[in-house]
């Protein structure tokens, strides 16, 4: 009999904001870019058996910073810190149910302003723009009905 045994390492494991990896390339051509930023963390709460994942997505801006973070859990969106992203999610064993970084998605630096540029309608192909167009109608309408429920009534009677 072939026994499994899972188990969810909560050790604390840090990752840089940006990294260079030349000293590990070789044959590279002289105008290539070997620097990458962190662009997203995915990050998972709870036990092997239960919890919660979220994600940390970084955003372009047109202020001096040049980027914003933002905290991703379910529906709510809302603006972070970079040291939110990284320092809360280093894991540690010591904790109950600490926030653990699951995956980390880095970007080479050279193709910041192009992968994280504003998107435009032209960028979004028409099927999606068609989908998100029936979903929004189809959430208005179960919200209609909601907020009209209560005007409405059934009548029994009975005869004898």
């Amino acid at each position: 009999m072939t026994v499994v045994w899972s188990i969810q390492v909560n050790a604390r494991f840090e990752f840089p904001e940006a990294f260079d990896m030349l000293p590990y390339c070789t044959k590279l051509g002289e105008t290539a870019c070997t620097k990458y930023i962190l662009f997203s963390v995915v990050v998972h709460r709870g036990s092997i058996y239960n919890g919660h994942y979220f994600s940390y997505i970084r955003r372009q801006t047109n202020d001096n910073n040049g980027h914003q973070w933002l905290c991703c859990d379910d529906e709510v969106v809302s603006p972070t810190t970079a040291q939110d992203a990284r320092f809360k999610n280093f894991g540690a064993a010591d904790k109950p149910n600490p926030a653990t970084a699951y995956l980390l998605f880095y970007i080479r630096a050279d193709k910041v302003s192009t992968l994280l540029r504003t998107l435009t309608s032209r960028d979004v192909p028409k099927q999606l723009i068609d989908r998100f167009a029936s979903e929004t109608a189809a959430d208005q309408a179960v919200e209609r009905e909601r907020r009209n429920r209560h005007l409405a009534f059934s009548i029994r009677y009975f005869s004898m």
